[in-house]
């Protein structure tokens, strides 16, 4: 409050506020009942409603009819305009009475009070009782006005100030301290201060913009609480003001007017951003003739957004002065109006131009189309083309359209309509910025009484939603995230929706681990070589660096707008590239089974860029986008990759760069969630001699990417896109054995599970195996096959004969191998 209390307010700042409010009604009064706008269309007809000239050649009677009506109208108009505007002098010069009245009772209310007071006491006790009311209502509005603003202007506190104000609490909320448990010294000195901000996780420049944020909350506040607030009497909406536009009798039938009423998501929503497609739109929309336009955008990108703040604004008197004032934002649903002319037997055709008709003869209305594309095609099955007739009436001065598509629907259905286009001007609506996506959710999400989400946890939004959910573009992708957490936090029992809520939800909907490590999965990290292991023969060198990598994946140190991880795996076939990537998957993933397969060998002739992305000539979808599109968290991966088309490898270069690429229908496919390990053997010839000359595996690595660089099996650019390239070495014969008897132990536990038979195998076994069926040409590939064609041959014959039953055990010995 201010130094000197009530009293000192009262006959300051009180009184000024007092004349103020005299002040705003004497200006009011004259344009809430539009005295201007009233004189000026006097002799106006009413509503526009006059006969229009119909018919050819001279017909004295029914030119005597029109000017009857005419003059009817038009004398119609005048009573009712002369009959507001005298009402509204009444009121005028009433508030200028009466107001004088009243600023002079406040300035003599404490006297009045007191003489009054006394008066109660004498024979003029009504006299007394009425001054006495009227006083104590005047000292009571003002006692309630100066709780409300009489401070000093927020702009002009710091911050200690602004602390201490009774709704602060809702600043240490958002940053998820309750209100119990305010700190009492956050702001003692600069240093103890900025701890205060380290231990909760906001940089300075975070906590103003929150203090911005709670301000001009808290002032609107203020602001709805004031009866005589300017905003209100802004919001007023004038009389008579659409007097001398046209009904529109048949088109308010199907159409929502927005600058009426918005029922929609957007009604209580603060406008943030496109201001430069905001004033394009105005300065077109003010134009003579050529007066429509088209907003075209990614679909969530704020294309509808647009149009409501600019109802909201029409609606609020933000155009107040311009002839935007008196303009109607009708939103209307011509597939409604074309099903009810069908069901009706009635020409739809003849509709739509009478309602096309109705709006620009009224003169005021802008009409709204969603999916403007629908509307573009020929006649098709309606028998009548609708671009044709909006071509018709689009250069009509008072026919104003905003059509609202997508960029695709654009340049596919639209663009090509060169006559049509010349009514319209194109106002691209691009993403906005992080930080107005910021400003949309902190709005969206605003609780009255309680502040559901942290600043940091809206924030985790943003950074997990360009991350993990970056097919949508901004503003959709961090509102649709936010809503789901937001329902997956009620419930809980949690104060406030922190960044755990934000990360846990995250990883239980996408399965990629995010945020801070759960319990026990530090120690998972650390350890990521011994669990490779258990499924990994050897490889020591390649088991290390991709541990590696999945660590700096895991800790989130991986470059955000790239897959989470890329590798290209080099080596013999069957030495494990294969099991590596499905090691990876499970060990980040949670599952095996989250493995995209691609065999890059089927992708070597010319449609393999239409298999692979898609064909909009022949409506096919691609293998790879639709894969992506369908399991967005997995590893995909590359078999064979060198044997792939150039074409093919091209569009790789673009997913390794830039995380994205569109498919064949122009829809951004993202790859930003996913891990792209490449698998060849293009130099397994060349590995193998190094190895037997014993040549370490940096320098290997090295002479490889030189080897394979020189032969033309990839190029040099393809290489640089990868995270790493992995050398995978030759399987020597201990490990062949080792690589056996673990196949031989998944081979038994498969057969218990789905056979209910415990198969032991006895020492040896693995090593006669290896004799019979390894081929150096394939590795552990030949071990599979000889295992699943020999040894389960084996198995089922025995029980076939019936020497095996469900439940048993058997033990497999050498002497059945060669049986």
């Amino acid at each position: 409050m201010l130094k000197g209390g009530f009293t000192h307010w009262y006959l300051g700042g009180g009184l000024q506020e007092m004349l103020s409010i005299w002040r705003r009604f004497i200006v009011f009064i004259p344009r809430f009942f539009s005295f201007i706008l009233l004189l000026r269309t006097l002799f106006s007809p009413w509503h526009r409603d006059v006969s229009l000239k119909n018919w050819r050649g001279f017909n004295p009677l029914k030119s005597v009819e029109k000017i009857v009506w005419s003059v009817f109208s038009r004398f119609v108009g005048a009573i009712v305009r002369l009959s507001v505007i005298s009402f509204g002098l009444f009121v005028w010069i009433f508030v200028c009475g009466f107001g004088g009245f009243i600023v002079f009772l406040y300035v003599t209310a404490p006297a009045s009070l007191i003489i009054s007071f006394v008066l109660l006491f004498t024979p003029y006790i009504v006299s007394a009782g009425i001054i006495f009311a009227l006083t104590m209502c005047i000292m009571l509005f003002a006692y309630r006005t100066y709780r409300i603003s009489g401070h000093r202007p927020y702009k002009q506190m710091n911050i200690i100030e602004l602390s201490q104000q009774s709704w602060f609490y809702r600043v240490y909320e958002r940053i998820g301290i309750a209100r119990e448990n305010v700190p009492v010294d956050a702001f003692k000195d600069i240093d103890t201060f900025e701890k205060f901000l380290t231990d909760h996780d906001v940089t300075s420049e975070e906590f103003d913009l929150i203090v911005a944020w709670e301000t001009e909350k808290q002032v609107e506040r203020e602001e709805a609480t004031r009866f005589f607030s300017p905003k209100k009497f802004l919001q007023m909406r004038p009389i008579g003001r659409g007097w001398h536009f046209g009904y529109t009798v048949h088109l308010d039938q199907f159409a929502e007017d927005l600058t009426r009423y918005d029922n929609s998501q957007y009604k209580n929503f603060s406008f943030s951003g496109f201001d430069a497609e905001m004033d394009l739109i105005n300065v077109v929309l003010a134009r003579p003739n050529e007066n429509s336009v088209l907003i075209t955008g990614s679909a969530g990108v704020g294309r509808h957004m647009i149009v409501h703040e600019l109802a909201r604004r029409i609606r609020t008197g933000y155009y107040d002065g311009t002839f935007m004032q008196y303009m109607r934002v009708l939103q209307c649903d011509f597939a409604s109006v074309m099903a009810q002319a069908k069901s009706m037997g009635v020409d739809q055709e003849n509709v739509i131009h009478n309602l096309f008709h109705e709006a620009a003869y009224a003169g005021n209305v802008i009409f709204v189309v969603d999916n403007f594309e629908q509307y573009m095609d020929t006649t098709n099955n309606r028998g009548f083309s609708f671009s044709a007739i909006i071509d018709q009436y689009a250069s009509l001065q008072n026919f104003r359209m905003i059509g609202i598509t997508t960029d695709d629907s654009f340049h596919e259905q639209i663009e090509q309509n060169r006559v049509l286009m010349r009514h319209f001007d194109i106002v691209p609506v691009q993403e906005m910025s992080e930080e107005n996506a910021m400003r949309v959710l902190f709005m969206r999400f605003y609780g009255q009484e309680h502040t559901p989400f942290t600043f940091q946890a809206l924030r985790q939004v943003i950074i997990d939603a360009e991350r993990y959910m970056n097919t949508a573009p901004l503003p959709l992708r961090v509102i649709d995230l936010a809503t789901e957490v937001l329902v997956s936090w009620q419930g809980s029992g949690e104060q406030f929706i922190t960044v755990h809520s934000v990360d846990d939800f995250v990883r239980d909907k996408t399965g990629v681990p995010v945020g801070e490590m759960r319990q026990g999965e530090s120690e998972k990290l650390l350890s990521l070589e011994e669990l490779f292991h258990k499924r990994i023969v050897g490889q020591e060198y390649a088991v290390q660096k991709v541990a590696s990598a999945v660590r700096r994946m895991r800790s989130g140190v991986a470059q955000p707008n790239k897959p989470s991880g890329s590798f290209l795996f080099l080596g013999p076939t069957g030495v494990g590239k294969t099991e590596m990537a499905k090691t990876v998957a499970e060990q980040y993933f949670g599952s095996s089974d989250k493995v995209i397969r691609l065999d890059m060998s089927e992708f070597q002739g010319d449609s393999a860029l239409d298999r692979l992305i898609g064909s909009k000539e022949l409506n096919q979808q691609g293998i790879l986008t639709t894969a992506a599109r369908e399991h967005p968290y997995a590893l995909l991966l590359l078999d064979e990759i060198e044997k792939a088309n150039s074409h093919v490898l091209d569009i790789f270069l673009q997913v390794l760069d830039e995380g994205f690429l569109h498919d064949a229908f122009g829809r951004k496919v993202s790859f930003t969630t996913m891990i792209i390990i490449a698998t060849s053997n293009a130099a397994a010839i060349v590995i193998k001699k190094m190895i037997e000359n014993g040549i370490k595996d940096d320098v290997m690595k090295k002479k490889v990417i030189d080897t394979i660089i020189a032969n033309g099996s990839f190029r040099p650019e393809l290489l640089n896109r990868f995270d790493d390239v992995v050398i995978f070495h030759p399987l020597s014969e201990n490990h062949i054995v080792e690589v056996t008897k673990m196949l031989l132990a998944n081979f038994s536990v498969r057969m218990e599970k789905e056979q209910y038979i415990t198969v032991i195998f006895s020492s040896g076994v693995a090593e006669k195996i290896v004799e019979n069926g390894f081929d150096p040409v394939f590795g552990a590939r030949s071990i599979i096959r000889y295992i699943d064609e020999t040894i389960a041959d084996v198995l089922a014959k025995k029980l076939i004969v019936g020497n095996v039953h469900r439940g048993e055990t058997i033990h497999f010995s050498v002497t059945d191998i060669d049986l």
